[in-house]
């Protein structure tokens, strides 16, 4: 007698999760993978978790840790977007239980918004698909913070020129050639800001400065990543020969935030800034 088959399936992987630490675009840091098995790992087998578009694999250090199993743990390359990670025949089979992996320095996508879907997989040695889960949720990618930001003009006498100081602690690295881009109400003059007004006294390099419309645009070169997340600092910079609003009364806000080279998108903020109040100058020693 003739018996109909039977379809044989992959196993499915529950409660999965692909973690990056850091969120904000363009950024590296280490990745978190969770995933409770159907069947077990053989001690020699491999796990794959696959990244959305948009995730740069190459910066990783390789660096792996499975805590919840044992055993040792190599980095066996990247396939496109897929991360490769293969025990090394020293631990036990493991299955039907909770593993907890860390990737090292995977980089986040440019563009903010939602990324697609993660998938992880475990295989034989041989790459024979044990479990999968092909639709983890993706992640929602951000900005990096500024914060303690101000901008100070060196005095708030109407149509008064001087150097205005910028104050603020990014949550990303800037780049060696990053921009920081300062935005100034529509009362204030900047034709008098030059190629030289821009500096920044807590970052190394030097600097140039560009106007375009009421933005003006201090860049880096010749130094070092400024700040990140592990360490934030704050940052000071100046702009001279501003020229405060002829009008009195509040200025409209400012805004500050920083770009990698190329302008392609936000690192850090954008960041609004208080408005800040000009007055009229005051004679002194007047006589009639």
């Amino acid at each position: 007698a003739t018996v109909d088959a039977v379809t044989i399936t992959n196993g499915v992987l529950i409660s999965t999760n692909v973690q990056p630490a850091n969120l904000a675009s363009a950024t590296a840091s280490t990745v978190t993978v969770t995933f409770t098995t159907a069947n077990a790992i053989p001690a020699n087998g491999k796990i794959d978790v696959t990244f959305p578009a948009g995730f740069n694999l190459t910066t990783t250090n390789g660096v792996i840790a499975c805590s919840t199993m044992t055993g040792s743990f190599v980095y066996s390359g990247l396939t496109g977007q897929t991360f490769n990670i293969t025990r090394s025949g020293d631990g036990v089979a493991e299955a039907g239980a909770e593993e907890i992996c860390t990737i090292g320095a995977i980089t986040t996508p440019t563009a903010t918004g939602v990324t697609g879907t993660y998938t992880i997989t475990t295989k034989t040695a041989a790459g024979v698909v044990i479990d999968t889960d092909a639709a983890i949720a993706g992640d929602i990618i951000t900005n990096g913070a500024l914060t303690g930001t101000t901008v100070t003009p060196a005095n708030l006498i109407s149509n008064a020129i001087g150097t205005t100081a910028v104050g603020f602690t990014p949550a990303d690295a800037i780049p060696a050639d990053g921009l920081i881009k300062v935005t100034f109400g529509s009362g204030f003059q900047l034709s008098s800001v030059a190629s030289n007004s821009g500096t920044c006294s807590s970052m190394d390099g030097s600097f140039t400065t560009s106007v375009s419309g009421q933005t003006v645009t201090i860049t880096r070169s010749g130094g070092t990543p400024q700040s990140s997340v592990q360490t934030p600092t704050a940052e000071t910079c100046t702009i001279a020969n501003v020229r405060n609003p002829l009008a009195t009364g509040s200025t409209n806000t400012y805004s500050i935030a920083t770009y990698p080279a190329d302008s392609s998108y936000v690192i850090n903020g954008i960041a609004t800034v208080d408005a800040v109040t000009i007055t009229n100058g005051v004679l002194i020693s007047t006589n009639v």
